[in-house]
């Protein structure tokens, strides 16, 4: 029986063999995906962003003068060359990594941190 004929005509005899035919083709396809995964993304691979393809990435889409505004406040990874901005693409995963908002318990523990240090003093 091909392949397709089990997999469309499914009964309490062919159960078994469908299930492992089904198994094996999303073996199959995790294996083709992950093969080009590896392809278009290599482990290693530097990829830098210009301003558009930044703009682009950010989760927010900032417009391009939002960027240069973050440019000149220092607040993003930048390289520039000539008068060309260029954007690492691994050092902007770690700047947004970054970018988590304390919780409320977090900041008062801090403060209340910071006033015990002051009264040691």
């Amino acid at each position: 029986m091909a392949t397709t004929e089990i997999t469309q005509n499914i009964n309490h005899e062919n159960f078994p063999q469908a299930i492992s035919e089904l198994s094996n083709k999303i073996d199959d396809l995790v294996r083709l995906t992950l093969e080009q995964n590896k392809k278009n993304h290599p482990e290693g691979e530097i990829v830098w962003f210009d301003i558009n393809k930044l703009c682009d990435y950010l989760p927010e889409k900032p417009v391009k003068a939002t960027v240069y505004l973050m440019v000149s406040r220092r607040e993003i990874p930048f390289r520039k060359r000539s008068k060309k901005l260029f954007f690492l693409k691994s050092e902007i995963d770690d700047y947004l990594k970054k970018g988590r908002y304390k919780t409320a318990a977090e900041r008062v523990d801090e403060i209340s941190d910071s006033l015990q240090n002051r009264k040691r003093r």
